[in-house]
């Protein structure tokens, strides 16, 4: 069974954000505005290039 993970937004952080998809959830994760609406998904293939990895 998968468990939804918790949204992040466009200001959260670049070590937040990686924390969250290193934690126990695998998966991309939502990306939400300030009303609740999912404006994408960051995954660790998107985290790559910002930890300087191409």
């Amino acid at each position: 069974m998968d468990v939804p993970a918790a949204p992040v937004t466009g200001d959260t952080p670049f070590p937040d954000v990686a924390r969250i998809l290193s934690g126990e959830h695998l998966g991309p994760v939502p990306v939400v505005d300030n009303e609740g609406q999912v404006t994408g998904v960051a995954s660790g293939a998107d985290l790559l290039p910002k930890a300087g990895v191409p």
